[in-house]
């Protein structure tokens, strides 16, 4: 008659045991949203007799995950904003549009991931002379970035389209 209880009792304490592990993650603080501006101005090449620069503007979606001490473990950003490359003598100018998700893990400083779209710089006459859209996997330890995806960073390219 014990055995029989045992032959009970033991598959349902091995199932809720497995159920606790199964929601253990769940158990983990909600994560963080935030949405931050973003705002730059950066040069992307330096040509004869002028500069081409990239004045973005656009916002970052940013969600922080945790583990169960309330450790940050994820974060996860999205990333919109329009680009606006200007020549800085002639002030010609184009737009792109920038779209990219970004992935880190902890330790936040060694490693993440981004997938999406940079840049599409187009030129009326020249079609695409600036273009990032893809994957990278980062490895800061490493110092490298292994990339999948379609990337054309021309400066001649982009100076001839751009002077202007």
């Amino acid at each position: 008659m014990l055995s029989r209880r045992i032959t009970h009792i033991v598959p349902a304490i091995m199932a809720l045991v497995l159920l606790l592990i199964a929601v253990m993650p769940a158990l983990a603080g909600p994560p963080d949203h935030e949405t931050t501006p973003i705002s730059d101005v950066f040069l992307l090449a330096e040509c004869d007799g002028f500069n081409v620069m990239d004045a973005v503007e656009g916002t970052r979606q940013s969600t922080t995950f945790y583990d169960q001490e309330g450790e940050p473990v994820r974060i996860l950003d999205h990333n919109r904003a329009r680009d606006r490359i200007y020549n800085t003598e002639s002030g010609f100018e184009v737009h792109s549009r920038w779209a990219q998700n970004v992935k880190y893990y902890a330790p936040f400083d060694t490693w993440g991931t981004t997938s999406g779209l940079g840049w599409n710089v187009t030129v009326p006459g020249y079609g695409s002379v600036w273009f990032e859209a893809g994957h990278c996997t980062y490895d800061s330890e490493l110092g490298e970035a292994s990339c999948t995806g379609h990337r054309v960073y021309d400066e001649a390219a982009l100076c001839e389209a751009m002077d202007q």
